[in-house]
């Protein structure tokens, strides 16, 4: 790829677009004299050639340095709204800057926006919301888009075969409802059914307590079977903070019943850690629920998920670099279903403050059940039509679609009993 001179951030797009090409970095030159011969040449340069190219007209975003408060340019192309127009070249816009904007999440090292109820960056501040892309894999879409002009221009050349995959994550918030939380919590539980004047859930905690009914969130077992047997591959998110209030209401991690449970699912899928709020808040507290994990499983963890989606750029990012997290699955909000990144395929972190890429691969979700039930409000058909729709999305541009869903959201109670039938759903018409 022939450059006007070659920056931190052309080296990372470089091998970034290389991998999706030719499943390796593409080479930067300086010259039209060290360009390869017989490959095709991307012409990302004010130079201008008289052999066979593609040019795509660079805007400043590459060749710049720092974290600059301006506003992204914006086009129409083929009925659909643009980022980066360009005004020469053979591409309608600054593709590689565009990727590059979405992928860093430039936009959320911006000091100028309110954060959402939790003190999260808001998705309505995204450019991808705002276009209306959130809801599709658009950066995937438009590489796509340039290898189909790529194959137009050098009709020779072709880019290696990708094969679009599904992962089902699951996040471990709360194992039980009633059992293995010990008698205060259960006594608390217990008073408030009273005060409600709620005798059905009163009923449910004695007779599960009295091992009479099954517990309504203990699900694993059924959940276990179903992608199993569909050969769909499964990760375990488990949450395991040490003190039990504000958003961090999970079982002990000192519970021999969980981390038993943690030691079986381990047995037939991989087990991460779900960083509480508290981790999100202190950097000693997620050291210390790292190692809780790698104690319970006696192995080394280094993959992620933020509870709540909590997460800050760049802070959150390097705290987890430190403990030894290298595998990241919190690219996503917690308010909508959408591609926060723009993105379906894994990538790595890069960390515009230091202008460097890192070892943080990212892993992006693009639906969750708990955004379908309690933020958009939708009803489990509506549900289950979205998530069909986006892992259509992702199959056609070859990425991989991460869905996120919570036991005890898809319990043995009256809501269980009616998302249960979207996840096996999903499961019968994804599986492989």
């Amino acid at each position: 790829m022939l450059v006007d001179t070659i920056t931190p951030r052309l080296q990372y797009m470089a091998a970034w677009l290389g991998q999706r090409l030719q499943g390796k970095p593409l080479p930067l030159v300086t010259t039209v004299a060290a360009l390869p011969l017989q490959e095709p040449v991307i012409n990302y340069s004010t130079q201008q050639l008289t052999q066979i190219q593609y040019q795509i007209q660079p805007a400043e975003l590459l060749y710049e340095t720092g974290i600059a408060d301006k506003a992204v340019p914006q086009s129409r192309w083929q009925n659909q709204a643009i980022i980066f127009p360009t005004t020469a070249g053979d591409h309608p816009f600054d593709v590689l800057a565009a990727a590059f904007y979405c992928i860093t999440r430039y936009e959320e090292y911006l000091p100028k926006y309110e954060p959402d109820e939790y003190g999260r960056y808001s998705h309505t501040n995204s450019v991808l919301f705002q276009l209306g892309w959130l809801k599709r894999p658009i950066v995937d879409e438009w590489i796509q888009q340039l290898i189909t002009a790529l194959q137009v221009c050098f009709p020779e050349w072709q880019p290696i075969s990708t094969k679009a995959s599904t992962l089902l994550s699951f996040d471990v918030d709360l194992a039980w409802s009633y059992l293995h939380k010990g008698f205060w919590r259960n006594v608390g539980g217990a008073v408030k059914s009273l005060l409600r004047n709620d005798r059905t859930a009163l009923q449910q905690r004695l007779a599960v307590l009295q091992h009479k009914a099954p517990d309504p969130f203990d699900v694993f077992a059924a959940i276990q079977q179903q992608h199993t047997a569909a050969h769909i591959p499964a990760q375990y998110f488990f949450l395991l903070a040490q003190i039990q209030k504000g958003y961090d209401k999970n079982i002990s991690p000192n519970s021999k019943a969980l981390q038993a449970l943690m030691r079986h699912t381990a047995t037939h899928s991989d087990v991460g850690l779900h960083a509480s709020w508290a981790a999100s808040l202190q950097a000693s507290v997620l050291q210390q629920e790292q190692n809780i994990l790698q104690h319970i499983l006696q192995q080394p963890n280094q993959s992620n998920r933020m509870h709540y989606i909590n997460f800050r750029l760049p802070q959150t990012f390097r705290q987890l670099l430190q403990v030894g997290i290298r595998q990241e699955y919190s690219m996503g909000y917690g308010t909508i279903n959408g591609f926060r990144a723009g993105t379906s395929v894994p990538y790595y972190w890069y960390d515009l403050d230091n202008e460097c890429s890192t070892e943080l691969e990212i892993h992006p979700f693009g639906w969750m059940d708990a955004n379908s039930i309690f933020e958009q409000k939708d009803a489990p058909a509506d549900a289950a039509i979205e998530l069909q729709l986006m892992h259509q999305r992702v199959q056609q541009s070859g990425g991989q679609m991460i869905s996120i869903w919570h036991n005890h959201l898809l319990g043995l109670d009256a809501s269980g009993r009616q998302w249960w039938p979207v996840f096996t759903t999903y499961i019968r018409n994804v599986a492989v």
